[in-house]
């Protein structure tokens, strides 16, 4: 998850930081995000951010009444974030790319 929004954040011009503590069983589990930059940059994050975790949340629920494992359902949502943080950094980097071509352009002419 940190990833992911750590991807959106540095999209919208801001930066993002995360609490944690360890779980009962050890495993790190993330209490709180909190993105730092404009209002504006912000608020954008926070708009896609919002849009991808709603979308999650209705994926993963529907495969939680399909099966009622945990375990399954956590991988589900692991792997969730892990290729979807994957697919919006290669989307990003390209429209990096694009932003930054016609700027290259102008300035060699």
């Amino acid at each position: 998850m940190n990833e992911l929004l750590a991807i959106v954040a540095h999209a919208n011009r801001c930066r993002s930081s995360y609490r944690w503590h360890k779980a009962r069983n050890g495993r790190p589990v993330i209490a709180g995000v909190t993105l730092h930059g404009t209002r504006t940059d912000i608020g954008n994050a926070q708009t896609i951010w919002t849009g991808m975790e709603t979308s999650r949340a209705l994926m993963w629920r529907v495969r939680a009444r399909r099966t009622p494992n945990a375990k399954e359902n956590a991988a589900f949502r692991d792997g969730y974030y892990k290729g979807f943080a994957h697919e919006i950094a290669r989307r990003y980097a390209a429209l990096e790319r694009d932003m930054e071509t016609p700027r290259r352009a102008a300035n060699s002419s």
